[in-house]
């Protein structure tokens, strides 16, 4: 028999995270709505035929997922929750940066599939932007001109792309390029930039600003691939010349 004669066998799912997914899918499907107290433990111990503490596992894990909220008291129980895009969009972005980082995705990757999808956003933050967000752009600048490494470039970078993104006033599109921006934060850290190479990086930045005060989104879009190519050059390993002297590609 081999050694691994049981590596296409799935492990049954622990009953508590059964019971989470058949709750959560009543919520997705509108059978519990905001505001609807589920039934008590006991209840969904005796409907699930398990024990209370398995119930209340499959709770918390809801809770953290940010689909319940419990109170006390007579009137006390596990409600469910609205999901916010702003909380949701929190709990995308760790995950997004978490998967990246496990799965080695390099830097180029990440940021490819980031500009791509600002670049989707492009018309929208050109037509919605207001003043406060032109503001937040131009600070966001200003500390990138002041940065003299890449931990304090990474900072201002992703203030700058998050206020982007806000400004295309889309709940969903911020919701789901959010988590894009923020997982870059640790490739950014790593890139090998100074201050003689941010100075480039930063004038591109400006001028995807302006190109939203002039509502350009083809500028923006240009700007945009611009800034991707620049900062792909910089991530990119340097190849080896054949007398064993780094080269530059």
């Amino acid at each position: 028999m081999s050694d691994n004669w049981n590596s296409s066998v799935t492990a049954p799912k622990a009953l508590s995270t059964e019971i989470s997914d058949a709750l959560s899918k009543q919520i997705a499907t509108g059978a519990l709505r905001v505001g609807d107290r589920l039934p008590s433990e006991a209840e969904l111990s005796q409907r699930f035929d398990c024990s209370r503490a398995t119930v209340r596992e499959a709770l918390k894990r809801l809770a953290a997922r940010g689909l319940l909220q419990t109170k006390r008291g007579n009137a006390g129980g596990a409600f469910v929750k609205c999901l916010t895009f702003e909380d949701a969009a929190k709990t995308q972005a760790e995950t997004t940066a978490l998967v990246l980082s496990m799965n080695q995705t390099p830097f180029a990757e990440a940021l490819a599939a980031c500009i791509a999808l600002q670049s989707g956003c492009a018309d929208l933050v050109a037509a919605a932007h207001d003043t406060a967000d032109m503001k937040a752009l131009s600070a966001a600048v200003d500390h990138m001109a002041r940065a003299h490494e890449a931990a304090a470039y990474a900072r201002a970078h992703i203030a700058f792309h998050q206020t982007y993104v806000a400004a295309s006033r889309n709940a969903p599109l911020i919701y789901h390029v959010t988590g894009a921006v923020s997982a870059l934060k640790t490739g950014l850290r790593a890139l090998p930039l100074e201050a003689s190479n941010l100075a480039p990086i930063t004038a591109l930045h400006r001028r995807i600003a302006n190109a939203i005060l002039a509502c350009d989104a083809g500028e923006i879009r240009h700007a945009l691939a611009t800034l991707q190519a620049t900062l792909t050059a910089h991530a990119a390993p340097p190849t080896r010349a054949l007398d064993g002297a780094t080269a530059t590609p």
